[in-house]
């Protein structure tokens, strides 16, 4: 079960450093997002490999 959720995680970090790059609000809002999520990855204790923290 955690495998589809580390999957569904890695898959949205990978879309959101994906998208264009707006301005620098929604680029902080971005980073905001992959933070917490490299979070739950962190919680789930995957250490396997996964797109950068930026």
């Amino acid at each position: 079960m955690d495998e589809n959720i580390i999957k569904e995680l890695i898959k949205e970090i990978e879309e959101i450093q994906a998208k264009e790059y707006q301005n620098s609000i929604s680029a902080g809002s971005r980073k905001a997002q992959v933070k917490s999520l490299h979070a739950k990855l962190d919680a789930l204790n995957y250490d396997g490999p996964r797109p950068p923290r930026v």
